[in-house]
């Protein structure tokens, strides 16, 4: 790499650290502004993987703002790139994203559905989410529970283990119009 490739990269790096620290204090405008700007960096250097974290970080604060159309149109822009890369803990993180988005729409067993994919390709990399992660998605199954019986729910996470990337992208938003 050259010097100016080096510094974009250290450039788009900080940018995302920046914006994750507004993130964590809420101020949710500054937070998409530094990641949309190292967005565009990464895409000046064509650096996918990176590319398709900040897709899913902005669905994420999307989410967390209530935008569920551009949440879950960012998170399966970042599964569809992740899935192209490989990066199967990417993968994971916006299957979630969709799930999580999918339940705040009040679409119960799409959520399951999603979860339990997530939960899938999580045993297959044998693969621990960090606590904050973990927590936020803890919270969102306990919902789960609250909103499907048991039965709905069981069958819902087996067939959901049994889904692929190439299934979660098939199930479209149009088929699960956001609210």
């Amino acid at each position: 790499l050259g010097d100016r490739e080096t510094f974009k990269y250290a450039l788009a790096a900080t940018l995302v650290n920046l914006g994750n620290i507004f993130l964590l204090t809420h101020d949710y405008a500054s937070a998409r502004g530094l990641y949309e700007e190292a967005l565009v960096k990464q895409r000046e250097l064509g650096d996918q993987q990176r590319i398709a974290t900040s897709l899913n970080n902005l669905g994420s604060l999307a989410r967390l703002e209530g935008n569920r159309q551009v949440s879950e149109a960012l998170f399966r822009e970042s599964l569809q790139l992740a899935r192209l890369i490989g990066d199967r803990r990417l993968t994971v993180s916006a299957i979630q994203g969709l799930a999580k988005m999918a339940l705040d729409r009040g679409d119960p067993l799409h959520a399951a559905l999603l979860f339990a994919c997530s939960e899938r390709i999580v045993e297959e990399l044998r693969y621990a989410q960090a606590d904050d992660d973990r927590d936020e998605t803890e919270r969102y199954l306990a919902r789960l529970k609250d909103s499907l019986s048991e039965e709905a729910r069981a069958r819902a996470w087996q067939d959901g283990r049994a889904m692929d990337v190439d299934d979660v992208l098939r199930m479209g938003s149009e088929q699960h119009p956001a609210s």
